[in-house]
């Protein structure tokens, strides 16, 4: 009879609480790296902000000449300071553009935000279809190696041939080589996700087809896209 305990492969990785779609999002996006590579991006736009429209820097001018005049030395000091003037409303217009183009640099995160969401979503659902292939597999092991049992107690007791026995038992070992390459293959997928998101790999929770979506018009979907926020702040 065929061990069950000595062919069934190593269990899934154990976890005190599985991790879902939403806990997935919300940790690789809690992550200190996405929150810098995002918070550049915002202060950069606020640096420029700030920077647009500003006076000119005052320049100063200072110079010394002496002259040989018939009474003696004269020597003259001068110092100018000179400052430009925005006399044609020029800094209001930059003020206004820089204005804009952080409307579009914030646009550009949230892009840049989502797309690193639907990352750790793609990555996510992989994960948990080669962990839902994976315990198939590993179920169908299960119930094969009963059978093997069954039938080698019935060869033993001259119920069987010895031929059926044999024939099960190299289905058992094809089986095998299923279960070892779907457990590779969860073992990966899980492992590029948690490479994303951080912290040790574990099981995850959830359902294969990700849930439905709720009914929205195109125009709701076009009029809360960020792409069109900043391509409208950057036109501006």
């Amino acid at each position: 009879m065929l061990l069950l305990g000595g062919l069934l492969l190593a269990a899934d990785i154990a976890a005190a609480a599985p991790l879902t779609e939403a806990d997935a999002v919300r940790r690789g996006l809690a992550r200190a790296e996405i929150q810098t590579l995002l918070e550049t991006r915002r202060r950069e736009a606020e640096g420029n902000a700030r920077a647009a429209g500003r006076w000119a820097n005052p320049e100063i001018e200072y110079s010394r000449e002496s002259l040989d005049l018939p009474g003696g030395e004269l020597t003259e000091t001068s110092l100018w300071i000179r400052q430009r003037l925005n006399v044609v409303g020029v800094h209001g217009l930059e003020r206004d553009a820089a204005a804009a183009l952080k409307v579009a640099a914030g646009a550009r995160a949230e892009i840049e935000r989502r797309d690193i969401a639907a990352d750790i979503r793609r990555l996510y659902y992989r994960a948990l279809a080669a962990q839902a292939q994976l315990r198939t597999a590993r179920r169908w092991e299960a119930r094969l190696d009963q059978l093997a049992g069954s039938v080698a107690e019935r060869v033993a007791a001259g119920d069987a041939s010895r031929y059926d026995l044999l024939r099960i038992e190299r289905e058992f070992a094809l089986l095998r080589g299923e279960v070892l390459g779907r457990q590779a293959a969860a073992e990966s997928a899980r492992d590029r996700l948690f490479s994303l998101i951080g912290g040790q790999p574990g099981s995850l929770s959830g359902r294969v087809m990700p849930p439905a979506v709720e009914e929205s018009t195109v125009d709701d979907v076009i009029a809360d896209h960020p792409l069109l926020v900043a391509l409208d702040a950057e036109a501006n």
